[in-house]
């Protein structure tokens, strides 16, 4: 490994070397453990009405760390009627994804037109003036 990839943890601060984590391997594990405890918390819910902040409680894990797992995907909450967090663009409470439907709709919409206004059948790859 190569000094582009020393760095610091982006949780403690501690210097380390990897080339693509942005957390040390103790942090690492730590949130590996962490999320193995919001798992097992959702899991022991039969009636999937838990909230984020109940989770929080339960298994000590940080809503700030719980909502990073939700952003990564790394579990899916799509079930859990209560377990809502904003939509990226608007803040609309969703439980699945990172956009509402609505904001999902518009941001299509306005990628299919910027594609629309920048294509021309007759660019060369050249530059005129």
């Amino acid at each position: 490994m190569g000094w582009e990839s020393i760095k610091n943890c982006n949780e403690c601060g501690k210097v380390f070397a990897h080339p693509k984590n942005s957390i040390c391997n103790s942090c690492m594990a730590q949130s590996d453990e962490d999320f193995r405890l919001c798992v097992q918390f959702l899991r022991e819910q039969p009636d999937e009405s838990a909230t984020f902040k109940e989770m929080s409680e339960a298994t000590g894990v940080s809503l700030k760390r719980i909502m990073r797992f939700v952003r990564e995907g790394r579990f899916i909450v799509k079930g859990f009627t209560n377990l809502k967090y904003p939509c990226a663009h608007c803040g609309e409470l969703i439980t699945e994804g990172k956009y509402c439907k609505p904001c999902k709709e518009e941001l299509s919409k306005s990628i299919h037109f910027s594609e629309e206004d920048h294509f021309n059948p007759n660019y060369n790859g050249y530059l005129r003036e």
